[in-house]
């Protein structure tokens, strides 16, 4: 009995010899150097940068003194104010009466200043306590917990790179070094991942080629 087969689509071949397993990618010269160039490049990077953590909270530290003097300042000057006669509706009593007045009234300016200033001063003070006593651990966390974007923006704004090298920047060092491995490894494995999930549901949502196969037999 003969029994030949015929297969009238182009792109389909029958090969006996052909292998059930898939081949392995080998990765060329050129692209593992890249590989590797790209991945200390990001950890170095990354390491660097959070080297200038605990120097940035420092000078925000500084900075945010310097707000606390400036905000004391214009309470101690609203105070002189209202006790020398010279805020409307005020006279004769104290900047706490006069916030209450202004509160109740259809104006509240300038009783939400005082009022302002004050809780300013407050939250200020707070979270510069709060940075003074935090631990080397918990500081960054405490940090954006209580940043405020005006005071971050003028520490940026005035920021200075620090290369100075002790056991709190090492410790930062090796956290930043670690965390840029970590976001590399899970970028370049991830990003082919998702490139092959996208290609199979594109390959799923082509029409098939219909395959005919003609079938004779011969005794």
């Amino acid at each position: 009995m003969n029994v030949s087969m015929t297969n009238h689509h182009p792109s389909t071949q029958w090969n006996s010899d052909a292998h059930c397993t898939k081949p392995r990618k080998r990765k060329y010269p050129l692209v593992r150097w890249v590989d590797r160039w790209l991945d200390r490049t990001v950890r170095v990077t990354s390491a660097l940068f959070a080297i200038q953590i605990p120097h940035f909270i420092q000078q925000y530290s500084q900075c945010l003194g310097g707000f606390i003097l400036h905000a004391e300042k214009q309470w101690n000057g609203y105070v002189n104010d209202v006790e020398g006669g010279k805020v409307p509706r005020c006279q004769g009593i104290s900047i706490w009466d006069c916030i209450e007045v202004y509160k109740n009234s259809e104006d509240p300016y300038p009783g939400s200043i005082f009022e302002k200033t004050y809780n300013d001063i407050k939250i200020f003070k707070e979270a510069e306590r709060a940075l003074d006593e935090a631990s080397l651990w918990w500081r960054p966390t405490v940090f954006s917990r209580y940043c405020r974007y005006d005071i971050t923006k003028k520490t940026w704004e005035k920021f200075i790179s620090g290369g100075l090298i002790n056991c709190e920047t090492m410790i930062y060092a090796l956290a930043g070094f670690v965390f840029g491995a970590c976001v590399y490894t899970t970028v370049s494995r991830g990003l082919p991942g998702i490139g092959r999930l996208i290609g199979r549901k594109i390959k799923q949502l082509m029409p098939k080629p219909h395959l005919t196969c003609d079938v004779a037999f011969e005794v």
